[in-house]
């Protein structure tokens, strides 16, 4: 009797996975993702690898407008797995052992949490002071590190 039933079972599970299925919502918008993929020129295996935290193609150095005590009296660095520049970035600020706190992304909520809130857009993303680096670029970091001395310094006539 359990034989006929598991056999008529399996059955039925042949018949529907054989069916024609019609795409709905979900599937639309994953090919389209999927489009939007291969127009960039990235593989679906390439985009899952950066869970969503690009590495940046261009650095570019801003000033910051977050909140975040991040940076602010020590060095942040965030960083993720597969990310070629955000282990060169972690590599120089070990090699002249520099004080910098190193956000791994895929290892901590509150990690992404802040890349968030200090408006992440791309990898590595360096937070000195008052000044966000993404990407990385070492002339680019230098110039971050003069302007936040800069920023440090009382200007003359109490401005």
């Amino acid at each position: 009797m359990r034989v006929r039933k598991l056999i008529a079972t399996v059955a039925a599970l042949a018949a529907a996975v054989a069916a024609p299925v019609r795409a709905g919502e979900i599937e639309d918008a994953f090919r389209a993702f999927i489009d939007r993929l291969r127009g960039q020129g990235k593989t679906i295996l390439e985009a899952a690898q950066g869970r969503g935290w690009p590495e940046a193609r261009t650095a570019v150095l801003e000033r910051r407008v977050d909140e975040l005590p991040l940076g602010h009296g020590q060095n942040a660095l965030f960083v993720a797995p597969g990310c070629r520049s955000c282990d060169e970035a972690q590599q120089y600020f070990r090699q002249r052992r520099w004080k910098v706190e190193v956000l791994d992304l895929s290892r901590s909520s509150t990690a992404r949490e802040a890349y968030t809130l200090a408006q992440g857009h791309g990898l590595p993303l360096v937070l000195i002071g008052n000044q966000r680096l993404t990407g990385w670029n070492l002339r680019l970091l230098k110039e971050a590190v003069v302007r936040d001395t800069m920023d440090k310094v009382p200007r003359e006539g109490g401005a």
